[in-house]
């Protein structure tokens, strides 16, 4: 068992009012933050790791809220498939969903949630430099456990792009959707041993980055 299986394991038996502080540390509430529409490009970015992200996503574009997709994920140790990357495979549910292929930007180098956010923003800040389009509004878009840790990574990387950045990059202050994810939502994490690996695995994660300056 994994040092988060046992944390799990010991999260499930804990009392409700630690679990309620738990929740509070790791869960980003509202869990659907979107950007009005405006005179700009909406991308939403759709980070590898679980089902119902990329559904989400076609979701969000059939509302007509995101006009391009970066979608972000390499081969890592918990993939299913070995021969395809995670965005690989998001992109052909994307086209298979009627998404035009030049409207898909691929990131599918990353193993990890800090590697999804480094190399997703340098794609988005290659992007801000073309002139067609316009200011981007980026809306991330993952599970509901793990949107609070993805955001504050990006928001902080998103930060330093636009501080030291020659070109004058326009991108905003990300936006952001939850995608259902099984037993880890955020009305029913904590009946669970799985839900409770995954928070305890985020709450971990969180305070981690905040202590070597990450977010």
């Amino acid at each position: 068992m994994s040092i988060f299986g046992i944390l799990g394991s010991i999260v499930l038996r804990l009392p409700k009012f630690i679990k309620d502080q738990l929740e509070k540390a790791v869960f980003l509430q509202p869990q659907e933050n979107l950007p009005e529409r405006r005179t700009g490009t909406n991308v939403g970015i759709v980070i590898g790791g679980a089902d119902g992200r990329v559904e989400k996503a076609i979701e969000l574009y059939k509302r007509g809220l995101i006009d391009y997709f970066l979608v972000s994920g390499g081969i890592g140790a918990d993939s299913i498939d070995k021969d395809l990357t995670e965005a690989e495979n998001y992109a052909n549910t994307l086209i298979a969903a009627g998404i035009a292929d030049n409207h898909i930007w691929i990131e599918n180098r990353s193993t990890n949630t800090l590697e999804n956010v480094e190399y997703s923003t340098e794609i988005l800040a290659r992007q801000a430099e073309q002139p067609s389009h316009g200011f981007i509004y980026p809306i991330i878009i993952t599970s509901g456990f793990h949107l609070k840790r993805t955001h504050a990574l990006f928001e902080k990387s998103v930060s330093r792009i636009r501080r030291t950045s020659a070109f004058g990059i326009s991108i905003a202050h990300s936006g952001w959707s939850a995608a259902p994810f099984a037993s880890c939502e955020l009305n029913t994490w904590r009946n669970t041993k799985k839900g409770c690996t995954k928070v305890a695995k985020e709450a971990v994660c969180l305070f981690i980055y905040r202590l070597i300056g990450k977010i």
